[in-house]
């Protein structure tokens, strides 16, 4: 599902609650402590490689992006839960999701709603364009 949010910031909707999520500090300070969170939100990501598709189960887009300290990182989309995300390499995105700090590195998963409602809704915003969401 898609909803343009009009905002200078990534707007995010979250138990009834809007938060502006505007940097990547949070974020930045998990990977470098190691740990997997269970939902955060980071913005300004940099695009920096298109990854395959995965299509083995489920399928996913996959990306990989540049954090505020120069590190990078995979974002995970399940593209069968919302519209895909039609990025390109060095546009901005912000994010919602699973921090989950694998063999490979970090990756931010579960950007997307929740159909069981047992977490918070993940989410990518990219130009304009809220993805994922309910």
């Amino acid at each position: 599902m898609l909803k343009t949010v009009i905002a200078a910031f990534v707007l995010l909707s979250c138990s009834g609650a809007f938060a502006l999520v505007s940097n990547d500090s949070d974020l930045v300070q998990a990977i470098h402590q190691d740990q997997n969170v269970n939902f955060i939100e980071a913005g300004n990501m940099v695009v920096t490689q298109i990854l395959p598709d995965d299509t083995v189960g489920l399928p996913h887009q996959r990306w990989m992006v540049r954090l505020s300290d120069n590190s990078t990182m995979a974002l995970i989309y399940n593209s069968d839960m919302g519209d895909r995300v039609p990025l390109q390499i060095g546009e901005t995105v912000a994010a919602g999701g699973q921090l989950i700090m694998g063999e490979q590195g970090p990756l931010l998963h579960w950007l997307h709603a929740d159909p069981k409602g047992r977490r918070p809704d993940g989410y990518i915003y990219a130009n304009g364009v809220y993805y994922g969401g309910k």
